[in-house]
């Protein structure tokens, strides 16, 4: 419920962002994905990871999905354009269709 109101906030709002985001498979049926596509495009591709990677303003956050979920956030813009790097590959791989 929060990363729906989140969501809809954002597009309500006047920030500009550019979402791109990458999943796994598993969840292109999932009511989630239909509101990430609210603030940009999906792709899909298979990888063992349980963490994701959020990219900005050189920011690199890396959220855990554990018994506990928590994030570690790296202000740096070496490892931000590296990591930015890694993104764009994984995203020239990744499958549009949703």
């Amino acid at each position: 419920i929060f990363i729906e109101r989140l969501i809809k906030d954002i597009k309500k709002s006047k920030i500009k962002i550019d979402y791109k985001g990458i999943w796994n498979p598993k969840y292109k049926q999932d009511k989630i994905i239909h509101d990430y596509n609210l603030l940009g495009e999906n792709r899909f591709l298979d990888l063992p990871s349980k963490v994701a990677a959020i990219i900005y303003n050189e920011h690199v956050a890396f959220l855990y999905t554990s018994d506990k979920p928590y994030a570690i956030e790296i202000k740096n813009k070496l490892i931000e354009e590296e990591m930015k790097s890694y993104f764009i590959y994984l995203w020239k791989t990744a499958d549009r269709k949703v």
